[in-house]
């Protein structure tokens, strides 16, 4: 697990935090919590398979804290 996630590297997530321009980078739970709060606009369809890995390996982190993406 990056200590780091570089969102260049995670089209979806890239996607999903728009708002943020000052950060090109992103910790774990930070990526988590986006993916969680907007997992209604996740397309597992066209999901790169690094992806969803991560998404999978986050949640194994923070299984305690985590909800269903």
């Amino acid at each position: 697990m990056p200590v780091r996630i570089d969102l260049a590297e995670y089209p979806q997530l890239r996607q999903l935090a728009w708002q943020i321009h000052s950060l090109d980078k992103l910790s774990p739970r930070e990526a988590l919590g986006i993916y969680e709060r907007n997992r209604r606009h996740l397309d597992p369809e066209t999901m790169e398979p690094h992806e969803r890995h991560l998404i999978d390996a986050l949640r194994k982190i923070f299984t305690h804290e985590v909800q269903d993406v």
